[in-house]
């Protein structure tokens, strides 16, 4: 290398310091990854436990969809320019621009810095998470009856004191004890799920092929989970102060499945299943950091009790989201979380109880089909806020409202307007925020209450007294002549339709195709489903003043025996079943004063010597 070349090398880079370093009023080019702020998000919905031919969802994959990005790259280069010296957007010189993930930026240096600090803003906010935790317990009567009473008194959320109670029980086995944990983590407004458990193939059922002179049964196996699903959509409310919990949790155990020959010819045995689960789905506002009761259940013949807990907390509880920074402009821009306005309360209904309609063929759950709940849409949103709060300033041009994809509301306003926003929004969280927690008692009541006794023990109109119940209660774990059937406790929204379940799906011999052709004959087996137990499911509204709720009911209570086994005396063989079940529905619309119980319903046992009484009671509550 000749020796002049260090020489050169060392001219040429203090030339470029020399021209290379821009002053101040010049323009400076910078790229700025914005990829993690525009990047749609994904859904990941979970599964229902599944215990049928196939499974409904293949082993180890989950049906995604896509989510609203935080913001998209046009809403980050409008916020910019809009609201961070925006006169000096006019010189041709300087230019920003939006392209796959990045913002490549043209101005001075010192717009340059607070870019930075507005883009550290946006991250910090978008990076937040909600983690989310749901404990199943299992309690003795007693603990049961202290916890059905915490909630009765304080509503949805444990005070510390209860919380102090459930948690000195829980290190005695015999008192209480975690059956099941699920914990997510989120971004607000993200569903994701939890899964864990077993699956296991079972011969469920067949399927006959036939020709002219071959018949041939096709083995048709079916898979059965057993374990819980945690499915959750959790949404930060203004403040980083509650979450809302669009949630659903769900827990199976299987039975031993029974082998069962139809004993057709040409024909192998089937595995006839039993499956128990227990399911909450519901909405619910919890206090990051609090303890939330989303479902109680206890039914005859179950000694100990069910409780489902849910803590909704965020992951980094002491990071702060870095100040805005101050606008060149008189007005400044402020982004407020409305998801929780805007994501809809879907309905929850439940499944329908009972023997299968005999024209159905197949195993199905029969759920009803969820329908959308009570939101608020983005328009009327912005609408409200335009004509509630200072709505003359709204004409000046330069104030804008506008809402992005994931549910941030932007605002650009002076400070003063920009509070009144801030209180506004605080007033809607408070409203959402309140949770109807709704009693259901099913008893059976023969003996003494027959006649004069029923109707002494449970008016027919007007509300019945706590002590008339708690003495009910009472007599019924004496052995008395009053028996509570089922008992139970859920929350949810108002004008949301929810529900708790416990119930028990069994398979049964239902029914035969018979397959015909020239010179073969078959039986094609059909197995069939039927679910009992109990479901109650309600859709609270409140009414004038809130100091009554009309409740519209939709229970149900399914008992079912053995099924008794029929030989058809066929030239083939078979045999099916014939499932017997005692069906309660009490479908319907009750006004119940809040915190008073209420008779919705009576009905006779089959045998007409006692009667099957559901009793209700709602409490309102306004979460902090």
């Amino acid at each position: 290398m000749p020796r002049f070349f260090p020489h050169l090398a060392f001219a040429s880079l203090l030339f470029l310091a020399a021209v290379g370093a821009p002053r101040a009023d010049e323009p400076v080019l910078r790229i700025y990854d914005v990829g993690f702020l525009t990047m749609p998000r994904q859904d990941r919905p979970g599964p229902h436990l599944e215990s049928g031919p196939f499974g409904n969802w293949p082993a180890g994959a989950v049906a995604t969809e896509s989510e609203a990005a935080f913001l998209t790259g046009e809403e980050i280069v409008d916020t910019i320019r809009t609201n961070f010296f925006e006169d000096s957007w006019a010189d041709k010189r300087h230019n920003i621009v939006f392209e796959a993930g990045t913002l490549i930026v043209v101005n001075q240096a010192p717009v340059h810095e607070v870019i930075a600090r507005c883009l550290d803003v946006l991250r910090a906010r978008a990076m937040r998470q909600v983690q989310v935790e749901a404990e199943l317990l299992e309690l003795s009567p007693a603990t049961y009856d202290a916890l059905a009473a915490a909630v009765g008194e304080s509503g949805l959320v444990l005070s510390a004191q209860s919380l102090a109670a459930l948690e000195s029980a829980l290190q005695k086995p015999e008192e209480a004890r975690v059956i099941q944990t699920a914990r997510v983590t989120a971004f607000p407004g993200q569903r994701v799920h939890a899964f864990g458990g077993t699956q296991q193939v079972v011969m469920m059922e067949y399927e006959v092929e036939i020709a002219q002179q071959a018949a041939i049964a096709d083995p048709v196996p079916g898979i059965v989970d057993e374990g819980c699903v945690l499915d959750v959509r959790p949404l930060l409310e203004f403040g980083d102060k509650r979450a809302t919990l669009h949630l659903r949790f769900e827990w199976q155990t299987l039975r031993p499945p029974v082998l069962f020959d139809p004993q057709a010819v040409g024909v192998g045995p089937l595995h006839l299943i039993s499956v128990a689960q227990t399911a909450v789905e519901t909405s619910l506002t919890v206090p990051l950091g609090g303890t939330a009761v989303a479902g109680l259940v206890s039914a005859a013949g179950r000694e100990r009790g069910l409780a489902l807990l849910v803590r909704p907390a965020l992951t980094d509880p002491d990071s702060d989201v870095p100040a805005t920074p101050p606008s060149a402009e008189k007005r400044q821009f402020r982004l407020f979380d409305a998801g929780f306005l805007l994501r809809s309360a879907e309905d929850r209904p439940g499944p329908e109880l009972g023997l299968p309609n005999m024209e159905d063929v197949g195993v199905s759950a029969a759920f009803s089909e969820v329908a959308e709940g009570i939101s608020i849409s983005g328009e009327a949103l912005v609408d409200l806020i335009r004509r509630n709060v200072d709505p003359d300033s709204w004409e000046n041009s330069r104030n804008r409202i506008w809402l992005t994809g994931s549910g941030q509301l932007g605002v650009v306003q002076v400070p003063e307007v920009l509070d009144k926003v801030q209180a506004y929004f605080a007033a809607l969280a408070r409203d959402r925020g309140r949770a109807v927690t709704v009693e259901f008692l099913l008893l059976n009541l023969g003996g003494k209450y027959a006649g004069a006794g029923l109707r002494s023990a449970l008016p027919a109109t007007g509300t019945i007294s706590a002590e008339t119940v708690k003495a009910l209660r009472a007599e019924a774990r004496s052995g008395g002549d009053a028996k509570v059937l089922v008992e139970a406790a859920v929350s949810g929204f108002n004008r949301q339709r929810f529900h708790l379940r416990q119930v028990i799906g069994q398979n049964f011999m239902r029914d035969y195709d018979v397959e015909i052709a020239t010179d073969s004959r078959m039986y094609d087996p059909i197995v069939g489903q039927f679910w009992q137990g109990a479901v109650l499911e309600v859709m609270p509204m409140l009414a004038g003043d809130g100091s009554r709720v009309v409740l519209d009911l939709a229970p149900a209570w399914v008992r079912a025996s053995d099924p008794e086994v029929f030989d058809m005396k066929t030239p083939v063989g078979a045999r099916i079943h014939l499932p017997r079940a005692e069906v309660v529905r009490m479908p319907g619309e009750i006004s119940v004063p809040v915190g008073a119980w209420r008779l919705a319903g009576m009905v006779s046992d089959p045998t007409g010597a006692a009667h099957r009484a559901l009793l209700v009671r709602a409490r309102v509550t306004s979460v902090p």
